[in-house]
């Protein structure tokens, strides 16, 4: 579930809006375990912005925030350098003029209900009434975790009771 927020002083053509759009849901691949699945963009343009105190040139701050409780170090340089390369050849913005920020948060809403770190996802919440009621089959046992950043494992020294003889 990430979210990638783009403010600009840059003039941004639709097309070229289309073109960002499409290259970040493929650099959100980066993190660990995110896709353009779940990925929300959003782009402000003609943006008032000053940095150095200047505004005579192309300029832009992004934010990359994902459900989670942390980001991977490594990942994220990767991202960076994917970023500022993407809006120096789209936007024209030098990668000295661009702020990339990352923010993890364990508190996430979505359809009507807050996400969960521990225990049952949102995802699962919704979900639960297609799965046989059995403790360990509410719990996802694969891809839901890919959205999360975060496997799922049961409880310490708790026994599946599907799998006692």
């Amino acid at each position: 579930m990430p979210c990638i927020q783009i403010k600009t002083n840059v003039t941004v053509a639709n097309e070229t809006a289309q073109a960002v759009k499409s290259q970040l849901g493929q650099i959100i691949t980066c993190l660990p375990e995110k896709t353009e699945d779940w990925l929300m963009i959003t782009l402000e343009d003609n943006c008032r912005m000053w940095f150095r105190g200047e505004d005579n040139k192309p300029l832009a701050i992004v934010e990359v925030k994902v459900f989670g409780t942390s980001i991977h170090r490594a990942a994220s340089e990767k991202m960076t350098a994917q970023v500022c390369e993407l809006f120096h050849k789209q936007l024209g913005v030098d990668p000295k003029d661009l702020y990339v920020r990352y923010l993890a948060t364990p508190d996430w809403g979505w359809n009507g209900g807050n996400c969960e770190i521990a225990g049952l996802s949102c995802l699962a919440k919704r979900w639960e009434s297609f799965i046989v009621p059995t403790p360990w089959s509410r719990l996802p046992r694969t891809g839901l975790s890919s959205h999360f950043g975060r496997s799922w494992t049961r409880p310490t020294g708790a026994q599946d009771p599907s799998r006692q003889a």
